[in-house]
């Protein structure tokens, strides 16, 4: 999704969705379905480079903080 939002010019919506995943996976202690973390990892610095990095801070957090039922919303919103 975070792709997506960058391909749709939003990476502020990126960096909010790709904490709010990050969190989620750790809180579940959900395991990444890739073989390895280089998609992850590429994702990440795209959306870094997108936002300057206290947006992108911002944003990573707030994503962070979110419920599952909020980050299932900003998905879809």
């Amino acid at each position: 999704l975070a792709v997506i939002a960058l391909r749709e010019g939003t990476p502020a919506h990126a960096a909010l969705l790709s904490g709010a995943v990050d969190a989620l996976y750790e809180a579940t202690g959900g395991v990444r379905t890739y073989t390895s973390d280089e998609p992850w990892e590429r994702t990440l610095a795209m959306v870094r480079t997108a936002l300057e990095p206290e947006d992108f801070e911002l944003e990573w957090t707030r994503g962070r903080a979110m419920s599952f039922e909020e980050a299932v919303a900003a998905a879809l919103g």
